[in-house]
């Protein structure tokens, strides 16, 4: 593989030779022979300052003061929507931010779908703020007990506000968890695991980060989602961090499809930046399992629609089959009447189902035990004949 990029003299560039050997995670001992077989060049003279273009030339000192124009083009950093980066800086950003909360709350009353709206930063502050009952520092940044968020009054202000904050994220769990189809689970599932992120999120939010609701729950919805597609979505159980490399998989896959590109082990794993072993592993891992027993169409099930490959035995193996048994019956020939029927009822050799000692020794008028007996002489003279007319051999 390193050929291709190897130049005349055979050398190749350091880049392309640890990514070969990254590609084939080769041992240091491995990698010191490739390096033999393919040197690496040596990086050309460095270019002088005289030799860079002039457009690419800037002072080597900033100017002392800024005009007037870019101090004022200096702006706080603010979050989505408008917000304030530092929103719980002084009481009356707290007391504009409860207000704003407070006619989301009344707005809401008249909405017919909440969900689709958006709420800005200050809005979602003020929300929290609501839900935690009060503005002091201490309060807004605690973690609320699920115990406690489950035992406040359904027509009080902060349970409203926790479910304004729920209901108006809803449509980031579902954006989310659109991602996340294909690995075992359906939409609903994903979306109910990625509520509870969503809850936990609201939960532990703390107001004085100066973050979105939205950007800082995008996490734990993440996490709460790939945690249920690693615990429920397969049969068998794959462990965490293989479900990562398993992503990575798939989004370099999708990629290379979307490019019109052969999805071969060496494109994805360049892709993915994992080993070749690394992306073998990976697929034989992801190969989807079913259930035979998964009903397909009405009273139908999935095993009864596939055929196993030695449910209709070949020519040979039943021309194998007659025979053998032919020579079984006539070496049945040799013992007496009553061992070879005793023998033919106790193990099935006529096709029908072995027969219990109180059955037979019914039929003969005689106890288990005697049977029994007979049994085991009959069985030792019977294989004694099959020896000595070839069925079996010597050693058996």
């Amino acid at each position: 593989m390193l050929a291709r990029y190897a130049g005349d003299d055979g050398a190749v560039s350091r880049l392309a030779h640890d990514g070969v050997a990254r590609l084939h995670g080769l041992s240091p001992a491995e990698v010191r022979e490739l390096t033999a077989e393919f040197p690496i060049t040596r990086p050309g003279p460095a270019r002088t300052h005289a030799q860079a273009p002039a457009k690419c030339q800037v002072p080597r000192t900033a100017p002392a003061t800024l005009p007037a124009s870019s101090a004022m083009a200096t702006k706080p950093p603010i979050g989505r929507e408008g917000g304030c980066s530092a929103i719980a800086g002084t009481d009356n950003t707290l007391s504009d931010a409860v207000h704003a909360a407070r006619a989301v709350l009344e707005a809401d009353r008249w909405r017919r779908n909440a969900a689709r709206v958006v709420l800005k930063a200050d809005e979602e502050v003020g929300l929290a703020v609501l839900l935690r009952g009060g503005t002091d520092t201490d309060l807004l940044s605690r973690d609320l007990p699920a115990d406690e968020i489950a035992a406040l009054p359904r027509d009080g202000e902060r349970w409203r506000a926790h479910e304004c904050l729920v209901v108006h994220n809803q449509r980031l769990v579902w954006k989310i968890a659109q991602h996340y189809q294909g690995h075992g689970l359906d939409i609903e599932d994903l979306v109910q695991h990625g509520t509870i992120g969503l809850l936990r999120a609201i939960r532990k939010f703390d107001a004085t980060q100066g973050n979105k609701l939205s950007t800082y729950a995008t996490w734990w919805i993440k996490q709460a989602i790939t945690r249920a597609v690693a615990d429920e979505g397969t049969l068998i159980r794959v462990p965490v961090h293989m479900h990562e490399k398993l992503h990575k998989v798939a989004v370099a896959e999708r990629e290379l499809l979307g490019e019109c590109r052969a999805r071969t082990v060496d494109n994805v794993a360049y892709a993915s930046g994992l080993t070749f072993a690394e992306v073998e592993k990976v697929r034989r891992i992801s190969r989807p399992t079913d259930s035979l027993d998964r009903i397909v169409a009405g009273d139908t099930a999935l095993g009864d629609l596939i055929m196993g490959p030695s449910r209709l035995p070949g020519p040979a193996v039943v021309l194998i089959h007659k025979e053998f048994h032919a020579r079984v019956r006539h070496v049945l020939e040799h013992l007496s009447e009553r061992e070879r029927h005793i023998l033919v009822r106790r193990t099935g050799l006529d096709g029908d189902a072995p027969d219990t000692l109180e059955e037979i020794g019914g039929v003969f008028g005689v106890t288990r035990e005697r049977i029994r007996q007979v049994e085991a002489k009959a069985k030792a003279k019977f294989h004694d004949e099959l020896v000595r007319h070839g069925v079996l051999p010597l050693t058996s």
